[in-house]
């Protein structure tokens, strides 16, 4: 542990504070350690050591709070030279709030939001956290004052609101603090209307094709437009619920007034984040199946046996075609994307049980039914198969977030609808995206366990 360094080993630190997006300051990630090598023991040599040298390291600092040793990382910047405009830094009352000095740690985030200077939105953001966890609901509505103070786009969404009404219950309301609920309300209205995008085509041409006496591929489809509707609804509204709750930083920067600069979660959190997406999207799709038998929906013309073969053969195909084109080297050897961090955060939280029940059950249950049950048979009661297919196709590759991994997904989608056309049912696809979700979670988990090593 760099605590364990002598004086004359830390020859000098210097603290680089990172300016992260233009105008943010206070939030000093990194520091560069110019240490006097050649009086460092072999038994002390780390990995700043080179032998009868001086030499300056980059060191992120964040690094030194995750491996265990805020402390140390506290004695670092407390050794630094002070930032002669901003004062203390953020990140040291960050380490103190973490070791249990709230009182020390109060003093510096204090000094900085009340500093004429400018203090970034996310600092006051941080502050205002750092007084909901630790202060009394007093301190705690005073940060939450400055917090609002910056304008309308501060709390656009009300989520620091709730986070502090659920903290202090008895914390009066303000108009504006009504208004940011207001607007999330809006926003969810906009997230339940995007299926228009979808569905407004299949109507239309459908009437065209009626008009025109062209029967569609199904002459009595179990769900309606409307099912489909409510069907994709659930998947945008569950999706910006879960965003609310987990990762409100992005669903903030989706409005154009807010003074979100950046979108930033942990591992955990966008776990979390997957995990309440998937089960919003397990309860609110149960209406859809009332009055319809489940065996049926399944299975169709399949056997149970024959559907379970054809998915894993038809997943072991893909993950084949996936490797070929590199799109999973891309996913999982980067181990950067969105999702593939969910599924890590999932792991560290749930375990790998936990994460194939969520990437092997709960996913593919809720998507194959939405878009190769609910959507894609909608769809056959208006247009011919082919076209139904492909928009349900591109509304998924559509709704998930890589844009470089949507024309794998688009065919993930057409190889999907194909297997309904041929079963008649919804077991062989939900098997083929199980099994091709389970290889995912099972190459990132081996990668994850051999880097960490």
């Amino acid at each position: 542990m760099l605590e364990a360094w002598s004086d004359s080993q830390l020859f000098t630190v210097l603290l680089s504070i990172d300016q992260g997006e233009p105008g943010r300051c206070g939030c000093g990630t990194g520091l560069r350690v110019s240490a006097d090598i050649g009086s460092c023991s072999p038994a002390r040599a780390g990995p700043f050591c080179q032998p009868r040298s001086r030499s300056a390291v980059a060191i992120p600092l964040s690094w030194i709070v995750r491996i265990g040793d805020p402390k140390a990382a506290g004695k670092l910047l407390q050794a630094g030279k002070q930032d002669p405009v901003f004062g203390p830094d953020i990140m040291l009352a960050r380490i103190l709030a973490q070791t249990g000095e709230a009182k020390a740690a109060r003093e510096i985030y204090g000094a900085v939001v009340g500093s004429q200077q400018f203090v970034s939105y996310e600092s006051r953001i941080e502050y205002f956290e750092f007084e909901r966890r630790h202060g009394d609901r007093d301190q705690a509505m005073a940060a939450y004052r400055q917090l609002r103070d910056e304008g309308f786009g501060a709390d656009i969404l009300g989520r620091q609101r709730l986070a502090l009404l659920t903290a202090h219950p008895g914390a009066p309301w303000q108009w504006r603090d009504v208004s940011g609920l207001l607007l999330l309300f809006g926003v969810l209205l906009v997230f339940a209307a995007l299926p228009v995008l979808t569905i407004a085509p299949i109507h239309y041409r459908g009437l065209a094709r009626r008009v025109a006496g062209l029967a569609p591929d199904k002459a009595m489809p179990t769900w309606s437009l409307r099912h489909s509707w409510y069907a994709l609804g659930v998947m945008w509204v569950g999706g910006a619920i879960s965003l609310y709750l987990f990762w409100p930083a992005l669903l903030e920067m989706m409005v154009p007034w807010t003074k979100r600069m950046q979108a930033e979660a942990t591992d955990i959190e966008l776990g979390n984040q997957l995990l309440c997406a998937a089960l919003l999207g397990l309860v609110l799709l149960v209406p859809l199946l009332r009055g319809r038998p489940i065996k049926s929906l399944l299975l169709g013309r399949w056997s149970i046996l024959k559907s379970i073969l054809v998915g894993i053969g038809f997943a072991i195909a893909l993950r084949i075609i996936a490797i070929i084109v590199n799109l999973s080297l891309q996913s999982l050897g980067a181990l950067g994307t969105d999702t593939t961090r969910a599924m890590q955060g999932a792991h560290q939280s749930f375990g790998l049980a936990g994460l194939l029940l969520i990437v092997a059950v709960a996913v593919p249950v809720v998507e194959e039914l939405v878009f190769r049950g609910v959507m894609l048979e909608a769809f056959r009661g208006q247009v011919t198969f082919m076209f139904a297919t492909i928009l349900q196709a591109a509304t998924f590759a559509a709704i998930h977030e890589s844009w470089a991994d949507m024309p794998f997904l688009f065919v993930f989608g057409l190889v999907a609808g194909w297997l309904v056309k041929r079963s008649e049912g919804l077991l062989a696809p939900i098997v083929m995206h199980s099994a091709f979700n389970v290889t995912a979670a099972l190459t990132l988990v081996g990668v994850t366990s051999i880097l960490n090593r």
